[in-house]
């Protein structure tokens, strides 16, 4: 059965690391990805988890510390489970891709908390059950 990624293809410029030839990401059916159906996933995600509105993420400005933290894992999520590269991770937030890799760094270090950790574990999990909802409907 062929992926069909055309539309994420289309805005990033390739498919993500994570599609072999059986087109899984983290077990997904194939599936037609866009990349601001992703970003939008990641944002919501990561805003539920630290009480923001999710429509403060499309800020054009770095924002209050809490709002980059949100950012951060929003980008982090997006890189981690779809394997996205950081210069990909970095065109879908319209930032640079130094600020996509300081983001994964700054969450990777912060996951020596366990309890930090696993609420990432449970975010991952969220992320990749909404992607499946909207995959779905």
């Amino acid at each position: 059965m062929a992926c069909r990624l055309t539309l994420f293809k289309q805005q990033i410029g390739r498919y993500p690391a994570s599609i072999g030839g059986n087109c899984s990401i983290r077990r997904l059916p194939p599936i037609s990805l866009d990349a601001q159906v992703l970003r939008q996933a990641a944002e919501s995600v990561a805003a539920h988890a630290l009480a923001l509105e999710p429509d403060l993420f499309g800020l054009e400005f770095r924002g209050p510390a809490k709002l980059s933290v949100g950012r951060y894992m929003a980008m982090y999520l997006v890189h981690v489970v779809f394997g996205l590269t950081h210069a990909e991770v970095g065109r879908m937030f319209r930032r640079d891709r130094t600020t996509s890799a300081r983001a994964a760094a700054e969450i990777e270090e912060r996951r020596e908390d366990p309890i930090f950790d696993r609420t990432l574990e449970q975010l991952e999990r969220a992320l990749v059950a909404m992607i499946r909802r909207q995959a779905i409907s």
